[in-house]
């Protein structure tokens, strides 16, 4: 069972996925 930090980290590289903006960011 993935820990909180694990599903955080997980759904926000979906997202940078959507938008590159979020990637150049990091």
């Amino acid at each position: 069972r993935p820990s909180a930090k694990e599903l955080l980290k997980h759904r926000f590289i979906r997202n940078a996925r959507k938008s590159p903006k979020l990637l150049e960011r990091i």
